[in-house]
């Protein structure tokens, strides 16, 4: 079973930094696919989804 996390990066988050995070993430959890996507969102950073 595949295990999703969708990362949605808002306005204040640059798309390096956002590129920063998810390879991190992928570095220790190699199980997981992980994709990055920009959300736009004012007010928070990150919204993280999981399925």
């Amino acid at each position: 079973m595949e295990r999703l996390i969708s990362i949605y990066y808002g306005e204040d988050i640059e798309e390096n930094k956002a590129n920063s995070l998810l390879k991190k993430i992928q570095k220790k959890h190699k199980d997981l696919e992980i994709e990055l996507q920009y959300g736009g969102q004012p007010i928070y950073y990150y919204i993280v989804s999981a399925e």
